[in-house]
């Protein structure tokens, strides 16, 4: 039995369009990528690679940081103030639910999570790397809209010019 737990902790984002443009639009995306003000579907998933059962824990943090003019600001709490037991080699959703990204640039998703049984927490970005301890942390993009116009633009453009 080791003294500590190992959590890999994975999340999908996808901008929550609804209109005709929807397909145009995400594919100028990476998996990655969202767009400043519109809203985003987040979907944050935990998977015990550990040896043992993960006993479930306290949420000490859940935020989300966003680049502004090179300042990290603001930060959006996301409400899950709880991890429940998570049996060894199983995953569940910790949070699914829509995010309005603000800001432009490099965002961070950090967690931190207590164990109910105080023993350390190892983190994983994938399921196999270096660990990261104190807390997890990882990126995602924010884009404005007007930069997806402009792809936009510049693919309608080499269209009619292949047209002509």
């Amino acid at each position: 039995m080791n003294g500590f737990h190992k959590l890999l902790i994975t999340f999908e984002l996808e901008p929550a369009l609804e209109n005709e443009y929807e397909y145009r639009i995400k594919k100028f995306l990476t998996s990655n990528e969202v767009i400043r003000g519109v809203p985003a579907r987040m979907i944050v998933r935990i998977k015990n690679i550990g040896d043992n059962d993960f006993p479930g824990g306290k949420i000490k943090k859940f935020t989300i940081m966003y680049s502004i003019h090179g300042f990290n600001r603001p930060i959006t709490e996301i409400g899950v103030k709880e991890c429940p037991m998570i049996r060894k080699g199983e995953e569940l959703e910790l949070f699914n639910g829509l995010i309005l990204p603000i800001g432009d640039g490099v965002a961070s998703i950090n967690i931190e999570i207590e164990a109910k049984d105080k023993k350390s927490i190892e983190y994983y970005q994938a399921q196999k790397g270096t660990p990261l301890s104190g807390s997890w942390i990882n990126f995602f993009y924010v884009t404005r809209f007007q930069e997806i116009l402009m792809l936009m633009f510049l693919e309608e453009l080499l269209r009619r010019r292949e047209n002509d």
